[in-house]
């Protein structure tokens, strides 16, 4: 966006107005989300709870509304006004009116720079673009996602047809890539008179965990409480108390567990030689009979100076929480810390990034802010 304002001597809105939505008869589409617009736009939904695991099915609530006047995410188009930007893509930079961009720059736009798998299928990515430039096709695929909306294009350069999708609502990382997938598939199969494809099978439920076996048994903590875990054929079942809960999985080795006392991280395990031995929640850490490493561990006490949970006024980043597992130091459940220097560490990972998490400004033993390159989050007291 700035280097588009020095270039053209002009505001990114205005930029964007006339050199693209402008030429394209984008006429109901806005090129930065203000109040101004407020009206205009569907309400968008996200997690009730945006601090914590979200389920399958798991219950919505209107998002915070926001302005976006930054290049990045910024555009309000209609259903319709994505159909002229797809035909702009499809015929390779022309509009309406003459070309909006010019034949060598749009192949620059759609060269496959570096290797980039595109949910699953094989691709490149090129200039914000996902090419899959093989089999004597051209296929270009982006999403986006932000605080309140999940969306999905899908172009096929090569035989002319592209889909578009929007669900208003931000479902943790979902976008509606299958639905534009299938109906490129439907309409070159139409185009072909050929028979029309079968419906992208259903995802399985995340309910059914193939090896569930490898997590059941007991696990013990140091404090010598239990975690008890039952599989039954593909469902890995939780006892907790007079409870039987279901786990639904969350990723490899994580699950999510509808539960009160364990609504605010996934349940982890842990694995050594491919073998289960250890589970993890937040701070809690079990290991069962197969673990054979330490179990009691040493840390720095001035970490718990910074421990708790902390909270930006931005809807985009939210809430972040901070605690001590095994010794480490550990940020939103995964992220592991590297001390620096007292008061500064890095993420776990490219010792060469640049990316800093600070805290300063202690309050009766506690840490009351932490900045994340840049970002500012303040502790909040609840938990």
């Amino acid at each position: 966006g700035f280097l588009l304002e020095a270039i053209d001597r002009r505001s990114f809105p205005e930029v964007l107005h006339k050199r693209v939505l402008e030429p394209l008869g984008m006429t109901a589409s806005a090129p930065v989300i203000t109040n101004a617009i407020k009206e205009r736009l569907a309400i968008g939904y996200g997690p009730l709870h945006e601090d914590r695991p979200f389920p399958l099915r798991g219950k919505l609530a209107e998002a915070p509304w926001l302005e976006v006047p930054e290049a990045a995410g910024s555009v309000a188009a209609t259903a319709d006004d994505m159909v002229a930007y797809l035909q702009l893509l499809l015929n390779r930079g022309a509009g309406p009116r003459g070309r909006v961009i010019s034949e060598k720059s749009f192949q620059l736009l759609v060269k496959p720079v570096v290797k980039a798998s595109f949910r699953g299928e094989d691709a490149s990515y090129g200039y914000g673009l996902w090419i899959n430039d093989g089999s004597n096709r051209t296929l270009v695929r982006h999403t986006g996602g932000m605080v309140a909306f999940s969306s999905a294009m899908y172009a096929d350069l090569t035989d002319g047809f592209a889909a578009f999708a929007s669900v208003n609502a931000n479902l943790r990382g979902y976008r509606p890539v299958a639905v534009t997938r299938y109906a490129l598939d439907l309409l070159n199969a139409a185009s072909r008179n050929q028979e029309l494809p079968a419906l992208p099978a259903s995802q399985p439920t995340p309910a059914s965990i193939k090896n569930a076996a490898d997590y059941a048994g007991t696990f013990n903590a140091p404090d010598g409480k239990k975690l008890v875990l039952i599989a039954h054929g593909d469902k890995l079942i939780l006892q907790h108390g007079r409870q039987r809960i279901v786990l639904e999985q969350a990723g490899r080795d994580r699950f999510i567990v509808k539960h009160p006392d364990f609504d605010l991280f996934t349940l982890g395990f842990g694995r050594d030689k491919d073998v289960v031995v250890e589970a993890f929640h937040g701070p809690d850490w079990w290991a069962n009979e197969r673990y054979s490493g330490p179990k009691f561990f040493e840390y720095p006490k001035e970490w718990d100076t910074l421990t708790g949970r902390y909270r930006s006024d931005s809807p985009w980043y939210g809430s972040s929480r901070l605690f001590v597992r095994k010794g480490r130091l550990i940020l939103d459940d995964q992220q592991f810390l590297i001390p620096l220097e007292p008061g500064v560490f890095r993420p776990q990972g490219d010792i060469n990034a640049a990316e800093r998490i600070t805290f300063d400004t202690l309050v009766n033993g506690k840490a009351m802010h932490l900045n994340f390159s840049g970002i500012d989050f303040y502790r909040t007291f609840t938990p």
